[in-house]
């Protein structure tokens, strides 16, 4: 266990009001290490990073789901509070099962969120080879139209070219092998 400080004094080191620090500890005490003592709070100074994170998310517009989504993804754990005095969990058996069965709930749902996108990529991924293979299937039949194109062009400029070597070749006889057609 680390240091631990009063709630004005992670105010004086975050800049956050103790009154808003209060609000995080309601909100996502679950997972900030906290020790109450009697109605006044002590929290471990290691975990003052944590909490101008939550500031971060709180300030960009987030609802308190979405700052609990976001840390779950960003992979905060969840914390199991400890009395001081006896080393027992501070909720009896029924609370901790409410308690594992929300972190359950919270991570089936987070793995059916990743399976959902896991899919949508898939499928995306799919619908893009798709997508290149008709355009590659395309690219060649433009190609060969092209080279056949070109083939038949090139066997008409070859007839033309033949043609005017003939033409040029007749004029050039003497008068006489035209005459007799040779």
């Amino acid at each position: 266990m680390g240091r631990t400080i009063t709630l004005k004094e992670a105010e004086t080191k975050t800049g956050i009001p103790s009154r808003t620090i209060r609000r995080y500890i309601h909100n996502h005490g679950q997972r900030l290490p906290i020790i109450k003592e009697g109605n006044k709070y002590l929290i471990e100074e290691y975990a003052l990073p944590l909490l101008t994170r939550i500031r971060e998310f709180y300030d960009q517009g987030m609802t308190v789901k979405d700052v609990d989504d976001k840390l779950d993804s960003d992979g905060d754990s969840l914390l199991i509070e400890v009395d001081r005095v006896t080393e027992q969990p501070a909720m009896d058996h029924e609370q901790m099962k409410q308690f594992l069965k929300t972190i359950i709930e919270r991570q089936d749902s987070k793995i059916k969120e990743l399976e959902t996108k896991v899919d949508n990529l898939s499928n995306l991924l799919q619908e893009g080879q798709r997508q290149q293979s008709n355009l590659t299937e395309l690219a060649n039949k433009q190609t060969q139209n092209k080279i056949e194109e070109l083939e038949e062009k090139l066997e008409e400029r070859d007839q033309k070219l033949m043609e005017a070597i003939r033409e040029l070749q007749e004029k050039k006889k003497p008068w006489w092998k035209k005459l007799m057609g040779k």
